[in-house]
């Protein structure tokens, strides 16, 4: 039985991908979709990365696994703390595979504290330092000198700089993965790369439509995005060198790519309809918290400072003679008269539900009527330069999420247009409007659809549709003649598959595991709110 590995290319858009594959501009990817399956693949709603990876890896919606975001709120708290590996609920392929079954995994975000397996782990983002994040612990010394947990993505000075730096990143990533790979037999591989993902999120904008047609042909900024698919194109020839003829590569992202037009501050808009109120008293009484209890949004306001002058125009704020626009934040929301606020990334919201949050109000018979009420605020929300509504879909949770996770996903989950608008859950009371430009150096987000591809003897060549991220790790439990769990959330992709090789063989359910999140250091949460905000996610 012959091995499956999966290279995961965090950010892959498959209109570039898939284009200048089939146009022969990356010839190893063209002859891997030449001989093997390829298609869309679908992200989690939303489409952020932990969870979309951690669905990739557990083969299960958030509703199970628990991670819904790059912070979690605090139980019986508006305070929201940093997620890692600790929070996922649901257990990891590496935990239901078949007893004994060598298994590598590297680079993979949210896999930080790593975990005991037979087989190595190299964790990815979020991870404080190489050697808090390897298994077993003497393979730190075989990634080598240049090996890197990750790259700054904005607030850079020089882009070439930044490119020269993503790039050095990549290449000794890449020495490290195939150091793993030759060194560590394994029969189930998991290595992903990021640093499509940070030159995109950098430098989209500059990505012309001639570019994109043509690439390569030129010397602007935007040709990055084409040399780091063409970098990616010579990293798969190392590895297709590598594989034997009963082996098996599946390809996937956890998203596709586009543009970012605008950053949204939702309660801001919840502010003007009256649906979340501030407290003037605590506005007075405020403290910015001391060091060692630093949340996410007074890590971020610490180190930085809105623009001078008042970010603020209404009669509450003004009346209370502001000092600072820090002041405005959870901490001084009067929740006595708020019926809904949002956090995080992407548009996520929740109601001030009457015994879930610690000064709810709005009872079980008045869900209906509140989410009727944030809906209709959002769906009057339009972009002034083209006077088209900003929100494409508001999902209640109960629509797209099920299982033990559920009480905790978000009531409401606000689906921007295409994508190219994201809220920014450390700024959300600096705005003077709802809408405003963005405060990171990105003008790349992410997109729902990433790249699927398969190739191997059980293969058959051509498009396939409907595959989603849960369907990964099914997929290759299949091809490797393991049973897939019959509980997960995820399908094997059998459209891949020859016909001699559709009939899927499943198994015992996943097993129940007992994990209890351990508070982060003072040292850890430092270092990991630090690399957020490195790569533009705190801002």
């Amino acid at each position: 039985m012959g091995r499956v590995l999966i290279l995961g290319i965090d950010g892959a858009e498959p209109s570039l991908l898939f284009r200048w594959a089939l146009a022969g501009r990356l010839p190893n990817f063209a002859r891997l979709l030449e001989r093997g399956a390829r298609g869309l693949l679908q992200s989690t709603i939303h489409p952020l990365t932990p969870q979309a990876w951690t669905s990739l890896i557990t083969g299960v919606n958030p509703g199970r696994h628990g991670i819904f975001d790059f912070g979690k709120r605090a139980p019986k708290s508006y305070d929201v703390d940093l997620v890692t590996a600790h929070d996922r609920r649901a257990p990891a392929f590496w935990q239901f595979a078949p007893p004994g079954a060598a298994v590598g995994v590297a680079n993979v975000p949210l896999t930080w504290p790593p975990e005991p397996l037979p087989g190595f782990m190299v964790s990815g983002m979020h991870t404080p330092t190489i050697a808090e994040g390897v298994w077993p612990p003497e393979i730190a010394a075989e990634l080598g000198d240049g090996y890197r947990i990750d790259a700054m993505v904005h607030w850079y000075d020089d882009p070439h700089a930044f490119l020269a730096d993503v790039f050095a990143m990549f290449a000794a990533r890449h020495r490290a993965f195939l150091r793993l790979w030759d060194h560590h037999p394994v029969e189930l591989g998991l290595f992903v790369y990021v640093a499509a993902d940070r030159i995109q999120h950098a430098l989209w904008g500059a990505l012309t439509p001639e570019m994109i047609a043509d690439p390569g042909r030129g010397d602007g900024i935007g040709e990055a995005i084409f040399q780091i698919h063409l970098a990616l194109d010579r990293a798969l020839d190392d590895w297709l060198e590598r594989l034997a003829p009963d082996d098996h590569l599946l390809i996937a992202s956890d998203h596709g790519f586009g543009d970012l037009r605008r950053d949204v501050y939702l309660n801001r808009l919840f502010l003007d309809t009256g649906i979340l109120r501030f407290d003037p008293e605590k506005i007075r009484a405020y403290q910015p918290p001391p060091a060692g209890q630093i949340g996410i949004e007074h890590a971020w306001t610490r180190d930085r400072r809105p623009p001078p002058g008042p970010s603020w125009n209404d009669d509450q704020s003004l009346a209370l003679g502001l000092g600072e626009v820090e002041r405005l934040n959870f901490s001084t929301v009067d929740w006595s008269s708020t019926v809904a606020y949002s956090r995080g990334l992407c548009g996520n919201v929740w109601l001030n539900l009457q015994g879930r949050e610690p000064e709810g109000i709005v009872e079980p018979r008045e869900v209906r009527r509140v989410r009727e009420q944030v809906k209709a605020a959002l769906r009057g929300l339009t972009d002034p330069d083209d006077r088209r509504p900003v929100v494409d879909r508001i999902i209640e949770k109960e629509e797209i999420y099920h299982g033990d996770c559920l009480a905790e996903a978000p009531d409401l989950l606000v689906v921007m247009r295409d994508y190219a608008y994201t809220t920014r859950g450390a700024t959300e009371f600096w705005s003077r409007t709802t809408l405003g430009p963005v405060v990171v150096e990105h003008t790349g987000n992410h997109r729902l659809h990433g790249v699927f591809a398969a190739a191997g003897p059980k293969i058959r060549a051509g498009e396939i549709a409907g595959a989603g991220i849960c369907d990964v790790i099914p997929t290759a439990f299949h091809l490797l003649g393991w049973p897939v769990p019959g509980d997960l959330d995820g399908q094997a992709l059998t459209a891949a598959c020859g016909e001699a090789h559709r009939q899927v063989v499943y198994g015992q359910p996943t097993p129940e595991i007992s994990r209890d999140p351990e508070a982060l250091s003072v040292a850890h949460r430092e270092a990991i709110i630090r690399r957020l905000k490195d790569l533009g996610y705190l801002g």
